[in-house]
């Protein structure tokens, strides 16, 4: 967003939420419902419980265990929706057998 829209969104004409990075204004057409992205630092952001999280950071957060092998899915690479291409869902790769387990609550496609 441009200088206009950061000087309005501090000084509260703008209606989208302030980057809790940066703090210029988030665009505020809502990517996925309750996500905002933010054209300055380049961060995706998802408000929980009214409060605005780093979408990286929640990704990884209680990564618990593959659904196939049930090792730990700590140290997996995850996605979120169309980071890898087309796919429609987050998930995390699991480390020990490749399998990709869906995370759900990242505004993936319902159908």
């Amino acid at each position: 967003m441009g200088l206009l829209g950061k000087l309005l969104g501090r000084l509260g004409g703008g209606s989208a939420p302030l980057c809790p990075s940066c703090g210029a204004t988030l665009d505020g057409e809502d990517l996925i419902a309750g996500s905002y992205w933010c054209e300055s630092c380049g961060s995706l952001f998802k408000t929980v419980d009214g409060e605005l999280f780093d979408a990286k950071s929640l990704r990884s957060g209680g990564a618990g265990s593959c659904e196939i092998c049930q090792s730990s899915l700590s140290g997996g690479t995850s996605y979120l929706p169309y980071e890898n291409g087309s796919n429609s869902h987050a998930y995390i790769v699991c480390p020990s057998c490749g399998h990709e387990n869906i995370r759900s609550g990242f505004g993936e496609d319902d159908g």
